[in-house]
């Protein structure tokens, strides 16, 4: 008994691996594979093969393990958590200022390209009364087209409403079956007839 509890610290031992990060991982070894046995596979060692990555210990394993090791190996995984949580705040932090500073930069950088164009070289009155004519005749041109497409509109408007009024629905022929109340043109009303008017 006290054999296997060496051998369990020394695998232990095996599976604390320090990353480049800095943060330890827990790690199963080739020998502890052998030592994790399935019930249902003989005396055949049982290989975790979960693509997800997470590790898996048989729960007989942990029941051997001594609680001290497996307390320090909860407190370890939970600060390498929060060390990771906080590199993340930090990069995201870092994200952050690095967008401002590129907005800044762009802003500056049309800035400059306005100040090197320079301001527009002002317009002669000869030139500024040129522009304002020709503006005005525009304007002119545009209001013409307004109103013939007015007279247009209008025209299409009461065509549309003459076709409407004129054409008969597909099922005029065919009499309502339910009383809704709208008259009919050219009939009385559904009241009147019952009254024999």
């Amino acid at each position: 008994m006290a054999g296997d509890s060496v051998r369990l610290s020394k695998n232990l031992m095996r599976m604390k691996v320090e990353s480049s990060t800095g943060i330890s991982t827990f790690v199963p070894t080739s020998s502890m594979m052998s030592e994790v046995m399935d019930e249902t596979a003989g005396d055949r060692p049982v290989r975790d093969n979960d693509k997800a990555g997470d590790v898996r210990v048989h729960p007989s394993f942990l029941s051997r393990m001594a609680r001290e090791d497996l307390e320090d190996h909860f407190l370890n995984q939970k600060e390498d958590i929060q060390r990771l949580k906080q590199q993340i705040n930090k990069q995201d932090d870092k994200y952050k200022k690095l967008g401002t500073k590129l907005s800044r930069l762009v802003k500056d950088r049309r800035r400059m390209e306005h100040l090197v164009a320079g301001p527009a070289a002002p317009l002669s009155n000869v030139e500024m009364e040129e522009v304002v004519e020709e503006l005005q005749d525009k304007v002119r041109a545009l209001q013409t087209d307004k109103e013939t497409l007015s007279r247009r509109l209008l025209l299409v408007r009461q065509q549309q409403l003459n076709s409407q009024s004129q054409r008969a629905g597909p099922y005029a022929h065919v009499k309502p079956r339910v009383n809704t109340g709208a008259k009919r043109s050219g009939s009385s009303s559904p009241a009147a007839r019952l009254r024999g008017e």
